[in-house]
This record gives C-alpha cells, sequence and structure tokens, in this order.
C-alpha cells in the first residue's frame, strides 16, 4: 500500500475526517457538561474558576474545530478524494452541512457558558 493511499483515507477529507467533524460538537457539548458537574465543588472550595473557563474555552476550539472540518468537505464535496468513494455527493453534503450546523449550535451553547463563567462564581 503506498503512502498516498494511507494519507488519503486518514486526512480531513477522510470519511474519518467526517466522521470527526460530525462528533465533535456532541463530544465537546457533553464533555463539559460533565468535566463542570465533576469540577463545580472542587473550583468553589479552592477558587479555581480559571479551571472551568479553561476546559469550556478548549472544548470551544474543539467545537469550532469540527465546524471548519465540516466546512472543509462541504467546499470539497465535487472533488475525488477518500469520502467520494464512501458515501455519494449527497450524502456527504448533508453529512458536512449537519456537522456544521450541530458544531455551531453546541459552540454557541459554549460561548453562553463561558459568559456565566464570567458574570457568576462556581459558588452561586
Amino acid at each position: 500500500m503506498s503512502k498516498a493511499s494511507v494519507a488519503s483515507r486518514v486526512g480531513p477529507r477522510s470519511p474519518l475526517g467526517l466522521w470527526l467533524a460530525l462528533l465533535a460538537g456532541p463530544t465537546a457539548g457533553s464533555l463539559q457538561l460533565s468535566v463542570n458537574y465533576a469540577l463545580v465543588k472542587w473550583a468553589c472550595a479552592s477558587g479555581g474558576e480559571w479551571v472551568l473557563t479553561a476546559i469550556a474555552a478548549v472544548l470551544l476550539v474543539l467545537s469550532l474545530g469540527g465546524a471548519g472540518l465540516g466546512a472543509l468537505h462541504l467546499v470539497g464535496v465535487g472533488e475525488q478524494h477518500a469520502v467520494a468513494r464512501t458515501w455519494s455527493a449527497e450524502s456527504r453534503r448533508l453529512l458536512a452541512a449537519t456537522a456544521i450546523g450541530l458544531d455551531a449550535l453546541i459552540a454557541v451553547f459554549l460561548v453562553n457558558t463561558l459568559i456565566a463563567f464570567a458574570a457568576l462564581t462556581p459558588c452561586e
């Protein structure tokens, strides 16, 4: 197997890249809720509010990265690459648009979380 064929299957425009775009936002949102719930008492007791803010910011970047990866797939729908051999153009367009919308929605949720962290302490 040549290096070019391996790279085309694991690159940003591979089927794995499209799945990552679809799952980045929901993963970021669920991780934020779980980690925030687990750490809020510790942050209140120790004054570590910055940890919750940093985690939310990192997860926001993850969600926006998923939207960017989805946009990369949406722009390249007409091109021939690894995903083109796996799914039809209509399927790729639908999956990419869904990934962008879902990741953007989760990004709005995470921005609202960051606003709440700026306005409130974990003890409130």
